[in-house]
């Protein structure tokens, strides 16, 4: 299969300067929008802004714009669309009438479609601009016919020629983000344990946004095209996002993500991802998302070597305590329940309570593996005959404080400053 080009920096960074750090901060957006002074040199457009306002406050008085209106409203933005985008103040007044309904969405980003590619890829790569074009996108959902599907694969067509740009730029990464889940069916990022339903207006429009979104998976899974910011925080947060994405769609490129490296023997390299911030939350999103075959091999061919030192990292016991939690069959919990119980008297003692609780918690979802963790249990807390075997609870909740014959409520009462 032939992959599309890249060609690096055909644009730059629109108002980045010469500096290829990204930012560290990936939630301070201002970087970007202070990069250039506030309309960039041109003069502000009091006049179709006004315009705009007055068509906002129909908006706020009856509820929404008729599209009839929104038509006469892109018919006036003709040819100062650049403009509006390059005032923040002008921008929020776009998005607040435009981005009312999907049609309203479709005629903008429709408009500035037809700019020239690189003032449309300048847009793209901006603050307020790609910050206005990000939230049409959004309220372009469901995409309702051929045409709209169009305009993302125009969209996206700049993003994938600029990969490399796209993906160190938090503006532009947003709109890779933003153009993944509509493509998935959603208005909006879900939010973590949110279940949401897929909206399609048909399934002829779900097939075409299936392969605008696989030219996009495909180059984000490309591991030797990513090398060089695979570790940025900007690369590292757009990929989390593809990997939840791949579990949606089923395609399993997660899995062989993950099976490439064992394949090529890189546990030295997994190694250093579990280890830094960065990798950690990769990884954790992997051990979510993939399948139980993947995680088992990655457990017998790495983590189960590894696994007390793991636990005693600050980053990597993350992305272990997912795959704990994340495991369901009853060959792989009885395989961490085997290597974790007998050391659990180290665990409590380390207070590394988070991979711990994420144990119990595997270990209860099977009778034999409950069982096992019960009797070490057992054994730490001083209540492994039966003649003290009553006395578990009590030892447990007072971390083997108890003397046996008196509890003394009060004594082990935490106390709240």
């Amino acid at each position: 299969m032939q992959t599309r080009s890249i060609a690096p920096r055909q644009y730059g960074r629109v108002g980045g300067g010469d500096n290829d750090d990204p930012p560290s901060d990936l939630k301070n957006e201002s970087n970007f929008r202070q990069s250039e002074p506030d309309g960039d040199g041109r003069e502000f457009p009091k006049e179709i802004v006004g315009y705009l306002r007055s068509i906002e406050q129909i908006k706020k008085k009856e509820g929404k714009i008729e599209d009839f209106i929104l038509e006469k409203c892109a018919e006036e933005v003709v040819g100062q669309e650049t403009t509006l985008l390059a005032w923040t103040e002008a921008a929020v007044v776009v998005e607040s009438v435009f981005g009312s309904c999907p049609q309203g969405a479709a005629l903008f980003l429709a408009s500035i479609s037809r700019l020239k590619h690189k003032v449309l890829a300048d847009l793209m790569f901006g603050g307020a601009s790609a910050r206005t074009i990000e939230n049409l996108i959004y309220s372009m959902c469901p995409i309702a016919n051929a045409e709209h599907v169009e305009l993302l694969q125009k969209l996206a067509g700049i993003l994938l020629d600029n990969w490399a740009d796209a993906v160190t730029v938090q503006p532009a990464s947003f709109l890779i983000r933003a153009i993944v889940w509509v493509c998935c069916g959603f208005t909006a990022k879900p939010k973590a344990g949110e279940e949401r339903k897929r909206n399609y207006k048909g399934q002829e429009i779900k097939a075409s946004l299936k392969k605008v979104y696989e030219k996009f998976s495909l180059l984000a899974f490309d591991e030797n095209l990513n090398k060089n910011h695979s570790d940025t925080p900007i690369f590292v947060t757009l990929f989390q996002d593809f990997i939840e994405a791949d579990g949606l769609w089923g395609d399993h490129r997660s899995d062989e993500y993950v099976k490439r490296r064992l394949e090529k023997d890189d546990y030295e390299g997994i190694s250093n991802a579990w280890h830094s911030p960065n990798g950690s939350r990769v990884w954790e999103k992997l051990m979510e998302t993939c399948s139980e075959d993947a995680r088992s091999l990655l457990w017998l061919e790495f983590c189960s070597k590894n696994f007390e030192e793991l636990t005693n990292n600050k980053f990597a016991n993350f992305p272990l305590q997912k795959m704990i939690n994340s495991s369901s069959s009853l060959e792989m919990v009885t395989e961490i329940v085997d290597s974790f119980a007998p050391k659990c008297s180290e665990f409590l003692e380390h207070q590394n309570s988070g991979v711990f609780l994420a144990v119990l918690r595997c270990a209860a979802r099977f009778p034999s593996s409950e069982k096992a963790m019960l009797q070490h249990l057992r054994k730490y807390f001083r209540a492994a005959t039966e003649a003290k075997k009553a006395n578990f609870l009590l030892n447990a909740i007072t971390i083997n404080q108890y003397d046996g014959s008196y509890f003394d409520a009060q004594k082990f009462t935490q106390k709240v400053s």
